[in-house]
């Protein structure tokens, strides 16, 4: 059976269905999307090795533990107190605040495909700002990709 496109107009229950697909498999099929600027707003950065080293010296140094950081494709998204949208500048990593919507997954997924906890949330302890931007010099991580950062929906969210 082949399939064809829709002709524009037509919607139909297949392709409904197929979206669905695409989507879940985009951002999870059991993440749900919450706003930043509310709980937390978030610092997107990229992963790889740098990431992992930034993910683990947070947790050496910071009181309680790193805080929470959701792991999705190459990015990292480290929540952090509500506001701090207002006051980062930093090279390494983007802020995001309201409106922008995360996926955020549930609390027993640790490990992908889609956005997973790579440090778990706990509680009302969010990362460090100041000590999150220490971690992203000393471990030069990169700045997310430009690719990630364009549109007005939040880039890990497509």
């Amino acid at each position: 059976m082949s399939r064809t496109l829709p002709v524009e107009g037509q919607d139909t229950e297949e392709f409904r269905e197929l979206a669905r697909l695409v989507r879940a498999l985009v951002t999870g099929a059991d993440c749900t999307l919450q706003p930043a600027g509310d709980s937390w707003d978030i610092v997107l950065t990229t992963y790889r090795a740098a990431g992992e080293r930034a993910i683990r010296w947070m947790d050496r140094y910071h009181i309680g533990g790193c805080g929470p950081v959701i792991a999705h494709r190459d990015s990292l998204m480290w929540l952090v107190p509500p506001g701090t949208v207002h006051r980062w500048m930093h090279e390494r990593g983007t802020c995001f605040g309201g409106p922008f919507q995360i996926p955020v997954p549930p609390p027993g997924a640790r490990r992908g495909p889609g956005p997973h906890w790579r440090m778990p949330l706990r509680s009302d302890h969010l990362v460090d700002p100041l000590l999150l931007k220490h971690a992203l010099d000393r471990f030069e991580l990169a700045p997310p990709e430009p690719a990630l950062l364009q549109g007005a929906e939040p880039p890990v969210s497509r």
